[in-house]
């Protein structure tokens, strides 16, 4: 079992720091990890020197591919330079940078989706720092994860299949990902997930839900502390989701699910 991995970054220096420094404290799901590449959407901070210059002397056991993206053109066209650079493993996960690692949290999703031939997509647990929880899954509706701040007590410790699961930390069977051609650029942010577990679902594969596997969420750590960034990212979410109801449309339960009568 092997899977490469690809973090998308934008003005989230620090965070992607802590990401990979739990990242490295992860030996057993190290193992089972081919290529790491880098998205850097033209952060504005000091993010891509610190991936030029200081990266691998701080992690010199991990090995990275860096690619610095002359703007900001969102979640989906910046995972999509996997497919151009990486030579693929059988999966790839696609992580926001702002996330912090749990021991098994790769392994235990690689086993199920090995013990799961029909699921093409997985997610894990998803914790926010507080420890409340940030999304286990959705199960009733696309737009509201399922134990969304929740305290943690323990609850969805599960493997289920679901409608999706968070973009934020996303395992694709690359064998899906090539056959649905990558993910649709026209969201930004946003939706573009649930548009690969609705691609999924019609093609009659399975989303899982691995609660087994654990990951803490910095829910909106590059957006939070600008204003005029925060402006944008509202602004895609309502583009995104008309894109969404207008490329579903002839699926009416996709669109109810998006919450549209």
């Amino acid at each position: 079992m092997r899977s490469d991995l690809v973090f998308v970054s934008y003005n989230s220096r620090k965070y992607l720091e802590k990401a990979i420094q739990t990242l490295s404290s992860c030996p057993d799901d190290l193992q089972h990890i081919g290529t790491i590449l880098i998205v850097d959407s033209a952060s504005t901070d000091d993010t891509c020197e610190w991936l030029q210059h200081q990266a691998h002397v701080e992690f010199p056991t991990l090995t990275f591919n860096v690619s610095l993206l002359p703007e900001n053109r969102g979640y989906a066209a910046a995972n999509n330079r996997y497919c151009t650079i990486a030579q693929p493993s059988p999966y790839v996960c696609f992580l926001n940078s702002d996330l912090e690692f749990t021991p098994g949290w790769l392994v235990k999703m690689l086993y199920q989706m090995e013990a799961n031939p029909n699921a093409a997509i997985a997610g894990p647990r998803l914790r926010l720092p507080d420890g409340r929880l940030a999304g286990c899954g959705c199960t009733t509706s696309f737009t509201h994860p399922r134990g969304w701040q929740e305290p943690d007590q323990g609850q969805y410790r599960h493997t289920e299949a679901v409608l999706s699961v968070g973009g934020s930390c996303f395992l694709v069977r690359c064998e899906f990902l090539d056959e649905v051609g990558g993910w649709d650029e026209q969201f930004p942010l946003y939706y573009e997930e649930t548009d690969l577990c609705c691609q999924a679902t019609v093609r009659g594969c399975v989303v899982l839900y691995v609660g087994e596997a654990e990951v803490t969420h910095h829910h909106g750590a590059s957006t939070s502390s600008n204003p005029e960034i925060a402006r944008q990212v509202a602004q895609w979410c309502g583009e995104s989701r008309v894109k969404f109801l207008e490329k579903w449309r002839e699926y009416p339960e996709f669109v109810r699910l998006a919450g549209e009568k």
